[in-house]
């Protein structure tokens, strides 16, 4: 009898994002990016890593930037997919700061039943990085938050994140290594992000409150692939 294999597709970028030049420098066609402002906010770029370019982001609640990551063509970043990979460089200051979050739509998030993937630096205990995955409510079987732990991303430095999300499971790499790993008890996925035609991802925004929350730092070379990267792939892009 003939056995078939069916290989998956290699992982492909499908957003890769700098500042050179002082703007949005979307590599390659690869995604589109549009800075916006709340309040008396504005858009300013700032010495990054390597002699690179960085976006500054003031970490304000009422005058403050963020950006909206869509795909090529202007849709859902992250429309059909059941795996993505983040990576990015942060130098975070002080306040907690929302570095990215995908959500279903651009309504403003109601306790408990938020639906969201974000990527939180908060400032205590030294720095961490926290997943939260609240999909269809903050107590669904499907939900959950994980942190990289104390001291593991300080302030005042660059620190490589990288985050790895799967139907049933979250990974966060800081400058290379694998600090944090869960996986959940129920079996819905990610569909409710994925399948959403109104969805949106947001690089230094969340939608809690009637202005949203920010960001407050550095922010270069920000990056999503379609798929799971491996441990030694992420390894090799914190060593750039």
């Amino acid at each position: 009898m003939l056995k078939l294999t069916v290989l998956r597709s290699p992982v492909a970028l499908i957003f890769d994002l700098d500042f050179t030049g002082d703007t949005l420098n979307i590599i390659g066609g690869k995604g589109q990016a549009t800075a916006y402002t709340v309040g008396s906010g504005t858009v300013g770029y700032t010495d990054g890593r390597n002699g690179g370019r960085a976006m500054n982001f003031p970490n304000s609640r009422t005058n403050y930037n963020y950006i909206e990551a869509r795909a090529t063509g202007g849709g859902p970043l992250l429309a059909g997919l059941d795996e993505f990979t983040v990576a990015f460089w942060v130098y975070p200051i002080t306040n907690d700061s929302w570095w990215f979050s995908a959500t279903t739509n651009t309504s403003q998030w109601q306790y408990p039943n938020e639906n969201y993937i974000a990527l939180i630096w908060w400032s205590g205990d030294g720095g961490r990085f926290q997943t939260e995955r609240f999909l269809y409510n903050r107590y669904d079987a499907n939900s959950f938050s994980l942190s990289t732990g104390n001291n593991t991303v300080p302030a005042n430095q660059w620190s490589h994140v990288a985050m790895v999300t799967t139907a049933t499971t979250s990974v966060i790499y800081i400058n290379g290594v694998q600090r944090a790993e869960q996986t959940t008890s129920g079996t819905s996925g990610i569909s409710a992000l994925t399948s959403s035609p109104s969805a949106i991802c947001y690089i230094g925004r969340a939608n809690w409150e009637t202005n949203g929350i920010s960001a407050g730092g550095r922010l270069a070379n920000f990056q999503v692939y379609d798929g799971s990267l491996t441990p030694q792939r992420i390894a090799e892009l914190a060593a750039e």
